[in-house]
């Protein structure tokens, strides 16, 4: 009769653990919203909250190691059979993470096991959920694809064509708007000259209103081919690191964590979930996973971020130019090519850091 109960108590325990995960995952979510956006009485109310995250997860694990406890159960209580090479039975015992002197048999020795199998899971279940977000792209794949190719059609390597026929739509609009304003501008400018009562400062005042609109002009016009230049200039900067990379490891066999750090091309899903730093299986293995992955996501975050804040410079270029129209903040100008070239730069940045890491490991 166990052959048919466990099973079902085991379903009934997954079926618990799944709700009271996402109960606890719900609930810190919450939190979380509260205490980023809320008030001080938002906040108070978030932590008060924090019972349930700790009863949900609290239940969750207590759910898994009582599911685990079941199979256990039911293949101690099954009758011993010869089973074929390959062991089709829904009740294996699971492999045992290697730890050192990890001995221990009988029941003792079971939950000690299951623990660290549950941790094991557990990293590895968070890392691969990491590595989905960001499509299972390396550091050197994030580079790679960050950059002008010859071989793709992306606009500063970032921008479909599609994206960026809307980007020029909007950008050419605020160019008429600013040539609108600057002439506007220009003209009020050039009557407070004119009705200027000294004329040495009528003077000064028409020399600065010709060099404001020959400043802005020129940096209107020639804005949008420093910035191709620029961008061309770090994408084969990039993709020249990133050979080299490929030379230094060219003697190298890929495979496991140096593969997820410095290949050119999305990773296959069970190469991540597989790579070792440590021998065996152990723990240890698991919980770098997690924090490789984890930091895997934040550069891609970072990927992301640029994308975002280079959509929104390229864009609205002209705003920042306005300065030359009113005569007043000329260094928003400045403080624009600094940040274009600050982002335009991260690939080259990330390129140089991989060549370092390439050599460390040739050696």
């Amino acid at each position: 009769m166990h052959a048919y109960l466990l099973p079902l108590l085991q379903f009934v325990l997954y079926l618990l653990m799944a709700v009271a995960g996402a109960v606890a995952l719900v609930q810190g979510s919450l939190v979380g919203l509260a205490i980023i956006r809320g008030g001080a009485r938002e906040r108070a109310e978030a932590l008060a909250r924090l019972k349930w995250v700790a009863f949900g997860t609290l239940a969750a694990l207590s759910a898994l190691l009582l599911a685990r406890f079941s199979a256990y159960l039911a293949h101690a209580l099954s009758p011993a059979v010869a089973l074929p090479a390959k062991d089709t039975s829904p009740f294996q015992t699971p492999s045992l993470a290697s730890l050192p002197g990890n001995h221990a048999s009988g029941v003792g020795g079971w939950i000690l096991n299951e623990i660290f199998l549950s941790i094991d899971g557990l990293c590895t279940l968070f890392a691969m959920v990491f590595w989905a977000f960001t499509g299972f792209q390396s550091m050197g794949s994030m580079a790679a694809h960050n950059v002008y190719s010859p071989h793709d059609g992306d606009l500063l390597g970032v921008f479909a064509p599609q994206t960026w026929a809307a980007m020029m739509t909007v950008q050419h609009t605020l160019y008429a708007l600013v040539g609108i304003a600057a002439v506007v501008s220009f003209v009020i400018q050039g009557i407070r000259i004119a009705s200027a009562q000294s004329s040495a400062r009528a003077r000064e005042g028409w020399v600065d209103l010709l060099r404001n609109v020959l400043w802005l002009g020129v940096m209107l016009g020639i804005t949008p081919y420093l910035l191709g230049l620029l961008n061309a200039g770090v994408s084969d900067i990039t993709l020249y690191l990133l050979h080299e990379v490929h030379v230094h490891t060219a003697h190298l066999s890929l495979t496991g964590y140096s593969a997820a750090l410095l290949s050119r091309k999305p990773l296959n899903p069970e190469l991540v979930r597989d790579y070792k730093l440590f021998g065996g299986a152990s723990v240890a293995n698991s919980v770098f996973g997690l924090v490789y992955a984890v930091v895997n996501f934040c550069v891609w975050l970072i990927y992301l971020w640029r994308r975002v804040v280079l959509a929104i410079l390229v864009t609205l270029m002209p705003l920042f130019f306005i300065g030359y129209v009113t005569g007043k903040r000329q260094d928003l100008a400045i403080h624009w090519w600094k940040e274009v070239i600050t982002y335009l730069a991260i690939p080259m940045v990330g390129a140089l850091m991989l060549l370092m890491a390439s050599v460390f490991l040739g050696i």
